[in-house]
């Protein structure tokens, strides 16, 4: 009995390729996982906590020190109820 070179040849392609993609599925949901658990990152802050460091002065900055965001989110909600219908029409 001798065995067809080319059945051997595709089912060692067959094993390699889903070998690759089992893989690549397994570590695609691994790092889903570490992603939103928190666990990959290097340190568990809030984007609230983070801190930036200003590219002239060197001063470090916090979310929490930029102020008038909310102030500003009102001002272009006031404007836009002022000049459009609540369909979406512009008023003239």
């Amino acid at each position: 009995m001798s065995i067809a070179r080319g059945s051997s040849l595709a089912k060692a392609l067959k094993f390699v390729f889903l070998t690759f993609l089992y893989a690549f599925i397994a570590l695609t949901i691994l790092s889903l996982v570490l992603e939103n658990t928190g666990i990959a990152r290097a340190n568990n802050s809030s984007p609230k906590n983070m801190e930036f460091e200003s590219p002239a002065g060197g001063k470090v900055y916090k979310f929490s020190d930029v102020h008038g965001v909310d102030e500003a989110k009102d001002v272009g909600l006031s404007i836009l109820r002022r000049n459009f219908r609540a369909d979406g029409l512009m008023l003239r």
